[in-house]
């Protein structure tokens, strides 16, 4: 009899995650390798891979009846340009995804000049289908004496796209 309870119960949670479709894939972003575009206002255009890692937040997402939120921790790193930190809420309605958003920040400093400089980036947008895009701003601000009483700023909005180097269904 115990043999034939546990078999159901695994078969019921089995049956539960592919009804509501996240047997695989627990998120929309999941971890791997990725290219980050960058393209700014004034032209510029940057692309750098990156390497994408999730955790899911079990504290923060949420479900209700047929409604859930998953909420996930992530962390976008490039070699040349450091790590983004963030996270990703993605709703879904009977098991189907139906929207995600993302907020990534990061900030550096920048010591080896004369002059300090710290460079920030936020980056807010959307998330679907194993990618995300959206706009974002990066903010320079330099001190501009060793005495730290004058600085300067400098901002400068873009678009960017997060695609995966590999196809992810």
């Amino acid at each position: 009899m115990k043999h034939i309870i546990v078999f159901l119960l695994t078969v019921a949670l089995f049956s539960f995650s592919i009804v509501t479709g996240r047997a695989e894939q627990p998120t929309e972003l999941p971890s791997g390798t990725y290219n980050l575009s960058l393209t700014s206002e004034s032209g510029g255009k940057s692309n750098y891979p990156v390497r994408l890692t999730t955790k899911i937040n079990t504290q923060k997402g949420h479900s209700s009846g047929d409604r859930a939120e998953v909420v996930t921790d992530i962390v976008v790193e490039a070699d040349y340009l450091g790590k983004l930190v963030g996270q990703t809420a993605e709703r879904y309605d009977k098991g189907e995804f139906f929207h995600g958003y993302i907020v990534l920040s990061m900030t550096l400093q920048w010591p080896e000049g004369h002059y300090p400089e710290i460079m920030t980036y936020h980056l807010l947008g959307n998330v679907s289908k194993h990618s995300a895009t959206g706009e974002g701003a990066s903010f320079r601000d330099s001190l501009l004496t060793s005495a730290h009483e004058n600085y300067q700023s400098k901002t400068d909005r873009f678009k960017w796209t997060l695609t995966p180097t590999q196809r992810q269904d």
